[in-house]
């Protein structure tokens, strides 16, 4: 069993499930080698019970009626983790538009941030959005949004996430309190 996994395959299955959603790419690659992963010491063991049953993976997924509404995720295969220029970080989510690192600890609570794109001089590391800080935590976010595109700058935990709401809404969320919640995206990136 993989929280993580498990996590990842019951939001696939949600979108697949949504007529309004496009599977733009899916690939989920077979474990890791066994020995490899019994040799890294700096990975929390709920990342190295996901790399048992995929050594990476990667999950595009757009609105049918309007490819700028998309999300995803993008697991890094097991060698590639570490291929960062920071020794403390190894790569946990890597897309286009964001970069999410964990703390090389070795512990499930190694402390999970984001690569701020802003700007293309000095790089720094800033929080997710709504108090995310562990891995656990981050896939738990991952689950209620989708992925959707920027949801680690915007994240609110109050706010209840449904494809429809994401889809409707396009730059408008609405919080499980039925109130009006603003997202300001903040990456550099323009849409394509």
């Amino acid at each position: 069993m993989s929280y993580i996994f498990d996590t990842i395959t019951e939001v696939i299955t949600e979108l697949k499930n949504s007529p309004d959603i496009v599977i733009d790419e899916l690939l989920i690659n077979p474990p890791a080698n066994a020995t490899s992963l019994e040799a890294e010491s700096k990975i929390p063991s709920i990342l190295k019970e996901l790399y048992a049953k995929a050594d990476g993976l990667v999950l595009s997924w757009s609105y049918r009626n309007d490819p700028l509404v998309k999300g995803g995720i993008v697991i890094p295969l097991l060698e590639n983790i570490h291929n960062t220029r920071w020794k403390a970080f190894a790569m946990l989510d890597y897309t286009d538009d964001v970069h999410v690192f964990f703390n090389k600890r070795g512990t499930d609570d190694a402390r999970v941030v984001q690569e701020s794109l802003e700007g293309d001089e000095d790089v720094e590391f800033v929080d997710i959005a709504g108090g995310i800080v562990t891995i656990k935590s981050y896939f738990e976010a991952f689950r209620k949004t989708r992925g959707f595109r920027f949801w680690q700058e915007n994240y609110n935990p109050d706010t209840e996430y449904t494809v429809d709401s994401i889809i409707e809404n396009r730059c408008y969320l609405w919080g499980s309190s039925g109130e009006e919640t603003e997202i300001e995206f903040h990456s550099a990136h323009v849409p394509n």
